[in-house]
């Protein structure tokens, strides 16, 4: 428990996404959520419940399947080519049952769609009634961090302006990313 109000209290991507998230909260009703990436692996840390909070399998501190889910493939999609290719290589199965191609060269296709979009939607991959809109945040040195992901229920993602959704995320991410590079130069002064 001490460990986790540590992280809670010191990580400095949490403390500049916490308000940040607040608002995409405030202005689309649908739960936000910050994952970090480890390594190989991608882990939602943090959650801001909306009114009504969406009910999801990977919350926080549950590794999220690499090849599913708008939340990890906003990841993945912005990994180093080096980094990709091995975890093809390792995962090249379940990156075809995931539907992002046969073969390296279509992974790498699929992966660069997703970069030119700056955002990835997952309708029910991870949970049947659940549709996520992630975008990437990155460090000042453009290395991916993690993403933000905005989780609204099927219902209420067709009853709002979807493209006020995506551009919800979007700026939440670009924020995050330039807050975090705010809050490192201060630090490092």
């Amino acid at each position: 428990m001490e460990l986790d109000l540590l992280i809670r209290s010191r990580d400095p991507l949490l403390q500049v996404a916490h308000p940040i998230m607040r608002d995409v909260v405030e202005q689309s009703g649908g739960d936000v959520l910050l994952a970090n990436v480890y390594g190989d692996h991608v882990m939602n840390v943090h959650r801001e419940y909306g009114p009504t909070p969406a009910s999801i399998s990977y919350d926080r501190g549950r590794p999220l399947p690499l090849f599913r889910g708008s939340t990890a493939k906003a990841v993945i999609a912005f990994m180093p080519r080096v980094q990709l290719k091995r975890i093809y290589e390792q995962q090249a199965g379940e990156c075809r049952r995931a539907g992002l191609g046969s073969t390296w060269k279509e992974f790498r296709l699929a992966l660069a769609a997703i970069r030119r979009d700056g955002f990835v939607i997952g309708q029910g991959e991870l949970d049947q009634y659940v549709i996520g809109i992630a975008a990437p945040v990155f460090a000042e040195d453009e290395r991916i961090l993690g993403s933000l992901t905005l989780i609204v229920s099927k219902l209420h993602y067709k009853l709002m302006d979807q493209t006020r959704l995506i551009e919800l995320v979007l700026e939440a991410s670009r924020r995050t990313t330039v807050a975090l590079d705010q809050f490192s130069k201060l630090n490092n002064a």
